[in-house]
């Protein structure tokens, strides 16, 4: 928006109208939580939702991020259309053809067929970038994730600096006790966890441990799940 492009978002529908405005950006709704027959739902409202969400976007590029069914839908609507597809990596996985964080094969072959006609792969690192080459063929354009650098002060010390965060679902992968452990080897800061519980049984026996092992840390808050609002 910043220069001049109009940026538009394709969501759940929450209730909100066909297309809200916020902050500049168009967002277009396609189906709610749950709606649905099972099995059905696929097809409709899922696939025709989407489907009619990103026609009424209208855009010239369509930018979509993480494995899934989602990223072999906009794949062929944009050559549907001659649209430009953009899809960004979310973890070396996306790029390791059977270990995809994917449930479905089903699923996992509409993602492949939409990484194969990507016009642009985004990879976050080397890594990620070599996977894709090795496995697909494809070159990658590597943006790692960032943020604005913090301020310092002259002598190097981080100015307004409260907590040390970490936000995310509580997974093994993301390394939730490895945080843990950091906050251990530096009690003279104050560390926050947020992150609720993930879906698998493994998962939530994770989630009780970690919410265990937290309250023996005097310098860590755990605050589990928060609602993103």
């Amino acid at each position: 928006m910043g220069r001049g492009l109009d940026v538009s978002a394709v969501c759940l529908d929450y209730g909100q109208d066909d297309v809200t405005e916020l902050e500049g950006v168009a967002i277009h709704k396609a189906y709610a939580p749950g709606e649905g027959l099972p099995v059905l739902r696929f097809i409709y409202p899922r696939l025709s939702k989407i489907w009619g969400a990103m026609k009424s976007a209208d855009a010239d590029v369509y930018y979509q991020r993480t494995a899934g069914m989602l990223t072999g839908l906009v794949a062929y609507f944009c050559k549907r259309y001659k649209r430009t597809f953009v899809y960004a990596g979310a973890h070396n996985t996306d790029f390791q053809p059977g270990s995809e964080l994917i449930q479905y094969s089903r699923d996992k072959q509409f993602f492949r067929y939409g990484l194969r006609n990507a016009d642009l792969v985004i990879a976050q690192n080397v890594r990620q970038a070599e996977l894709l080459m090795e496995n697909y063929g494809i070159s990658a354009v590597q943006i790692p994730n960032c943020y604005p650098r913090p301020k310092h002060d002259e002598n190097g010390t981080l100015l307004n600096s409260k907590d040390i965060l970490w936000v995310s679902t509580i997974r093994d992968w993301k390394r939730p006790a490895m945080f843990m452990e950091i906050a251990r080897k530096f009690p003279d800061h104050h560390f926050v966890m947020v992150g609720g519980a993930g879906s698998s049984v493994l998962e939530k026996q994770l989630y009780q441990r970690i919410t265990k092992d937290a309250q023996e840390i005097s310098n860590l808050d755990f605050a589990g799940f928060v609602p993103p609002n």
